[in-house]
């Protein structure tokens, strides 16, 4: 959220700004992006750890329709960031997920 690292829009989410260095899956992640380190000493499961993780986002989008809580509207969720050793939202975001698929035994 640096303004000198990203620019005067540091709050906006923009993923094109990751499209000019490729893809994520490869194996090198360079210094830009470096939750799996780097160089010689970088993670040797980088590739599955990135799979799974889209692999889990993936069917979480696919078997549940995700809304707001009833008494909830879009206009009032509160995405005011609480810093500390890590960003995380000062107040929860709560969503409620109904199956969308039929279970099948």
């Amino acid at each position: 959220m640096n303004p000198n690292s990203w620019g005067e829009d540091a709050e906006i989410f923009k993923p094109e700004r990751f499209v000019e260095t490729g893809s994520l899956a490869t194996k090198d992640f360079g210094f830009d992006w470096i939750p799996f380190g780097a160089g010689r000493r970088g993670c040797a499961g980088a590739e599955l750890g990135i799979l799974v993780v889209e692999l889990a986002v993936a069917q979480l989008l696919h078997c549940f329709n995700w809304r707001l809580p009833v008494d909830m509207d879009g206009q009032e969720l509160d995405m005011t960031k609480q810093f500390g050793f890590i960003v995380h939202r000062a107040n929860e975001l709560l969503v409620v997920p109904t199956p969308r698929l039929t279970v099948l035994y």
